[in-house]
């Protein structure tokens, strides 16, 4: 299990309020509420996410061999009403995947929330997957999960991503503030208290959000070859970024000239 994953999980408990009563368990859409977007958490929710997991990973937050999972620490009480599981995005493939691949991965979201279900006795809801923009990842392999988590009863009917348009995200996959306020909306219908963002308008112009997310790699590209450079295990979209290096530079540089 990575790093990254593993570390969280510490953070997370220390993070646990009293006054929570939800749970919020995910990748980066839901983690971005705490570093990025942290006006628009959902309240008395405890967010237990970190980007780039996969379902797998989550599970191992959750329970796991080590014991540090937030199921085994005596320090996360009973008594929460409501647990929404936002996660499977990562574990699908740029390529179409097969029928029994799509399945496996809706069983193993179907495992995750049983298990969940049991350890805290509390309602969950699990969300179909956050697609990414027309412009991004081919999507069939989100709409043919999505279509089988709705035909198996794992999703909860309640929530669907028609609404969401490609002016809804700062990139290849992540919300902007407008699609967040689509994401609380969906929750506030599920029961979630959620702040007031009717408000909440993404000020940036494309341009100026596009530099952010050219920066955002660049500071992480010395990260990864530091990692490399000790021998650790990196993912490949992370070797992908190291290798891209120079072309995120000038088109950066472009965009600041433009």
């Amino acid at each position: 299990m990575r790093d990254k994953t593993k570390n969280a999980i510490a953070g997370h408990l220390s993070a646990l309020k009293p006054s929570d009563r939800y749970i919020l368990l995910g990748d980066s859409h839901s983690e971005r509420l705490v570093w990025k977007h942290p006006e628009l958490a959902p309240k008395d929710t405890w967010i237990c996410a970190v980007g780039g997991d996969s379902i797998p990973r989550l599970a191992y937050r959750v329970r796991n061999h080590d014991g540090t999972g937030y199921a085994q620490a005596t320090c996360v009480r009973d008594g929460f009403e409501k647990i929404i599981l936002l996660i499977g995005g990562n574990d699908l493939k740029d390529y179409v995947m097969n029928a029994g691949d799509i399945h496996a991965v809706a069983d193993a979201l179907d495992r995750l929330a049983t298990t969940v279900r049991s350890r805290w006795h509390a309602e969950v809801c699990v969300l179909p997957v956050i697609p990414p923009p027309s412009h991004g990842k081919p999507r069939v392999n989100y709409d043919r999960l999505n279509a089988v988590l709705a035909e198996r009863g794992i999703s909860t009917p309640l929530v669907r991503w028609d609404d969401l348009t490609d002016a809804d995200y700062i990139d290849h996959g992540h919300l902007n503030p407008g699609g967040y306020r689509k994401l609380l909306a969906k929750l506030t219908k599920l029961g979630v208290k959620c702040p007031d963002v009717e408000g909440v308008v993404d000020k940036k112009t494309p341009v100026e959000r596009r530099i952010a997310v050219l920066q955002k790699k660049l500071e992480n590209i010395p990260k990864i070859k530091s990692a490399l450079g000790r021998g650790e295990q990196v993912e490949k979209t992370q070797l992908d970024l190291v290798n891209r290096h120079d072309s995120i530079e000038a088109e950066l540089n472009a965009l600041r000239e433009w």
